[in-house]
């Protein structure tokens, strides 16, 4: 993001063969201290239940051994110098999160930990998994090149896919499967698997994907699982099939996201008239690579065509001379996903993905924007290093407060780990300006991008205080744009922090950056919970994590609905830095905070959405239904000490790790 960047990707390139030796994540283990390693780790455990774990000390010339220690309920025994005993309590105890440390003898500083749960185990609860489902998603593929994921499965609440359509754009390779089947699994915690028959392009012959479900409001969140290491995440949504095969209409706004290779980001609005045709056309772009911005440009496209019996059509729009055409899949009358598929005729070298939201016009006025509202956004910055372009992830949530003219912003961004933070207590303050009669409002901020936040950003509303947002700071000697895009929500007066069943997905836009699914249990600021990971397919040992234990807690809310939070799991390690801010009881934003000053590994800038989640019911009385403390909780994200493979001259270090290796150096 600051000018330093470049002088660091050429220190990074001379010294690739430190860095490659160092294994690249962060600092290398201090030879003095002895390295713990823990066996034998389960995520979660039964009441009554036991677990062995062994430990092995290198670096330890005395052979001492470790001792432990366990924080939690339960009990350890046949403690050894090498191995010990976990026995659960009988039953699951009103918090179910243990953390058992082993610590060497002859070296008290060298330690490591393990994270699990006390539950009960869940059961199958297919018949909450029914009905036809749209799911967008994003990421990069086994390469590191970009990849994007849309279609529509039909599940028949008893564990089969019967039918449905996937599109997939690989680096601009597109290719449409429209004969889909498959199976899945989905337990009482709110957690399942879906597997395909069918091959796709950047996956293997039997796709298989993990998701979580709130069935109240049938939405999840979704990411690849796949043998072949795709690593992509977004949103699932069932689909109200009483709108197949009428063409939408209405107003709507919209906001879209493209990694390839033309980086970028955009937000704008679009009226759907008779026979489907576009018209009103207005949008914003923020082209990190190219730079080929657009500022409040109008636009004109082809006619949405009739959705079929999986919810899915086409539109084609041409900003400028360049046209492109994408796929949509009907959710609802308010909520369409659409899918950019390009192909050789195009002329387009993008591959947005995103979603449109219907428009209420007639309800703004020029009061709208006004009143407290938080925003979670995600987009990309780059570096260019003997010749080679490198991608990199940027994530930013916070608090706006507008009124009138005015605006004030208090953020926490995490750009690939140079992190800045108002802190909560020293927001930037700017100007508004609001049109009503297209709900397109800007942003501009006295020296923000200085203070390391942003100086602009444009907004197209939907309804009052809801809307889509869009970093528009220009790039510069000694900036880096990076077209931050999302959400934006009124924020609910005295916001309380989320309790309850909730689950989360996380986003990212660079393919050193790990994501994950989430579901579990908030309670009294603590959290428990169960994840499944897609790891990082460059720069990494990639894989994926299937249900790992992840627990921590969150920090009281200050009065913008900002809490501090720490995580503990295997991939993250412990006492993991994140931020998270409330927009209700309901929905928050979570980012990593650990930055270029931390002693830890890692950098992850990954964006978290978690919402509240509605159980599946169990299919009969007789069967068990977790209790509170049962359930894993929620959150996110990632990394712990993943061992990164060793690049070549072709491919020299990109990640923002070694980089901060670098500054400590």
């Amino acid at each position: 993001m600051k000018a330093i960047r470049p002088l660091l990707c050429l220190l990074a390139v001379s010294l690739l063969s430190i860095l490659t030796a160092c294994g690249g994540g962060g600092s290398g283990p201090n030879p003095t201290v002895p390295v713990v390693s823990i066996s034998g780790q389960s995520s979660t455990v039964a009441p009554s239940g036991a677990i062995n774990l062994t430990a092995t000390v290198s670096g330890d010339s005395t052979n001492s051994g470790v001792s432990w220690t366990v924080s939690g309920d339960g009990t350890l025994s046949n403690s050894t110098t090498t191995g010990v005993t976990y026995t659960a309590p009988s039953t699951v105890p009103s918090s179910p999160n243990v953390t058992i440390t082993a610590t060497s003898v002859a070296n008290n500083q060298g330690a490591s930990s393990v994270y699990f749960i006390v539950q009960q185990p869940p059961v199958q609860a297919l018949q909450s998994f029914i009905g036809q489902y749209a799911f967008v998603m994003s990421g990069f593929d086994s390469s590191g090149n970009p990849l994007t994921v849309g279609g529509s499965i039909k599940a028949d609440g008893n564990g089969h896919i019967t039918s449905g359509v996937i599109d997939v754009n690989d680096n601009g390779s597109n290719a449409s499967v429209t004969t889909i089947t498959g199976s899945y699994t989905l337990n009482s915690i709110g957690r399942g698997t879906i597997t395909l028959s069918n091959a796709l392009q950047a996956f293997s012959s039997t796709p298989e994907f993990s998701f979580t479900l709130d069935t109240a409001t049938n939405t999840g969140a979704i990411i690849s699982l796949d043998a072949s290491l795709p690593m992509v995440s977004g949103t699932i949504d069932q689909q109200n099939s009483g709108l197949f095969g009428t063409i939408p209409s209405g107003s709507f706004i919209f906001r879209g996201f493209t990694d390839n290779p033309q980086r970028g980001s955009e937000v704008g609005r679009l009226s759907i008239v008779g026979g489907g045709a576009i018209s009103n056309g207005l949008l914003d772009i923020a082209d990190i690579y190219n730079g080929n911005d657009y500022t409040n440009q109008t636009f004109t496209g082809n006619s949405f065509t009739i959705p079929d019996t999986n919810g899915r059509g086409s539109f084609s729009i041409s900003v400028g001379t360049t046209p492109a055409d994408y796929v949509f899949y009907v959710v609802s009358a308010t909520k369409i996903y659409f899918f950019e598929n390009n192909n050789s005729t195009t002329g387009s070298n993008t591959q947005f993905i995103g979603q449109l939201r219907s428009q209420s016009l007639s309800s703004l006025t020029a009061t709208s924007p006004n009143g407290p509202g938080i925003f979670g956004t995600i987009g990309g910055d780059y570096y260019v290093s003997a010749g080679v372009t490198y991608l990199l992830s940027s994530v930013a949530i916070g608090n706006l407060n507008i009124s009138g003219a005015a605006v004030s912003a208090n953020w926490d961004l995490n750009d690939a780990s140079q992190v800045t933070s108002s802190n909560g207590a020293s927001p930037v303050t700017g100007t508004v300006a609001f049109d009503p009669t297209t709900g397109r409002g800007t942003l501009t901020f006295n020296g923000g991008f200085s203070d390391g936040f942003i100086d602009s950003a444009v907004f197209y509303l939907q309804s009052s205080g809801t809307g889509v947002v869009l970093d528009t700071t220009g790039s510069g000697s000694g900036t880096y744009p990076e077209a931050l895009v999302g959400d934006l929500t009124p924020q609910s007066t005295n916001v309380s922090a989320i309790s309850g069943d909730a689950q989360s997905v996380e986003l990212s836009s660079e393919c050193d950056v790990a994501v994950f699914d989430t579901a579990g249990f908030i309670e009294s600021d603590n959290l428990t919970a169960l994840q499944d990971g897609s790891l990082t397919p460059c720069g990494g040992s990639g894989g994926t994590i299937a249900d790992q234990a992840i627990i921590g807690s969150f920090s009281s809310l200050s009065s913008i609905g900002r809490s501090t939070v720490s995580l503990d799991s295997a991939y993250l390690g412990g006492g993991y830095p994140a931020v998270a801010y409330a927009i209700d009881a309901t929905h928050f934003y979570v980012i990593q905070t650990l930055g270029t000053t931390s002693s830890q590994n890692g950098f992850d800038s990954s964006l978290a959405i978690a919402w509240t989640q509605t159980l599946p019911s169990t299919p009969t009385s007789a069967q068990f239904v977790p209790t509170k403390a049962a359930r894993g909780s929620l959150t996110h994200l990632k990394r712990a000490n993943v061992v990164r493979k060793s690049r070549t001259e072709a491919q020299p270090p990109r990640t923002a790790d070694e980089l901060r290796k670098l500054n400590k150096n």
